[in-house]
């Protein structure tokens, strides 16, 4: 099978723009002030129909590292023209500010993390957590509309949803505890039992799974956490950037091997443009979200 590697370097192409924090108050955030640095986390990237690319994801103002995740209660929004990729440059998305603040999900827990987003008869949709997995509906990207909770894995804290689809089935792949799992769907709302795909050894935690298919193989990339290797003096090394990569034929095979590779990125995305592949890291090796390419070798 093919390996994928890095051919090339890490390209920043979006930094948040300085916002007012919309809140609720926390430990060192305050409704209504205005915060210059911002800190993006897991993210996602899909097109609208005129083929300009759109990006999602975690954002919060930059806090110290005794409160690293506080104010995680929006979404950033970011665009790029339909030929972005021919050229990757830094700054390539536009910031659009941010959407679904909590005043526009009342009843719904005020954090939101990690979007997974397809599009289906010409609507955007949505999944999101931590925990309760929620669903939000757009047809233009920019106006949201919640729709509630789907589902909920209560027994490992279920985090960081990822969508693919194959042969009719949306797969969402998420991680639970030391677990990455998957369930399947023909309509994003009627759901399967769970199975676990993947489990790490016990202290190092899966983030940000992302599941993708290519050449008959399907890959799996899993961003992983160690907890002794943060010394709670930066906010970058919070962001770990250990990414392993497990291949196999099959879905329930994936767990069986060791990674097939390892890459440097946090909280990774596959992006596929014209026959390429870029990968995102988000938080490393610079603020924001950064860009390199992708290629696949024997």
């Amino acid at each position: 099978m093919k390996i994928p590697f890095l051919s090339g370097d890490y390209v920043n192409v979006f930094r948040p723009s300085g916002q007012t924090y919309p809140g609720p108050d926390g430990l060192e955030l305050h409704h209504g002030r205005y915060y210059e640095e911002w800190v993006p986390n897991d993210h996602a990237f899909i097109r609208d129909a005129a083929g300009n690319w759109h990006l999602f994801g975690i954002t919060h103002p930059l806090t110290s590292v005794e409160n690293v995740h506080e104010g995680e209660v929006q979404l950033f929004h970011a665009e790029a023209p339909a030929d972005a990729f021919d050229r990757v440059v830094p700054g390539m998305f536009r910031d659009c500010g941010c959407v679904l603040p909590p005043a526009e999900r009342p009843g719904e827990p005020k954090e939101i993390h990690s979007p997974a987003i397809v599009e289906i008869g010409g609507v955007y949709h949505m999944i999101y957590g931590p925990t309760q997995f929620r669903l939000a509906l757009s047809r233009d990207l920019e106006h949201w509309e919640p729709k509630g909770e789907l589902f909920r894995d209560d027994e490992g804290g279920s985090r960081d949803p990822q969508l693919m689809e194959h042969e009719g089935q949306f797969l969402l792949c998420y991680c639970s505890g030391y677990e990455v799992k998957m369930c399947q769907s023909p309509d994003l709302r009627n759901w399967n039992r769970p199975e676990t795909v993947l489990r790490l050894p016990e202290g190092l935690c899966p983030e940000s799974p992302f599941l993708l298919r290519h050449d008959g193989i399907f890959y799996l990339l899993v961003c992983t956490w160690q907890g002794k290797n943060w010394d709670h003096k930066t906010i970058s090394d919070a962001y770990q950037h250990q990414t392993l990569v497990f291949a196999a034929d099959r879905i329930g095979e994936l767990g069986r091997g060791e990674p097939a590779a390892v890459l440097e990125a946090h909280a990774p995305e596959i992006v596929r443009c014209d026959g390429r592949y870029f990968l995102s890291s988000a938080e490393w090796p610079h603020r924001g979200i950064n860009l390199a390419p992708l290629e696949f070798r024997r």
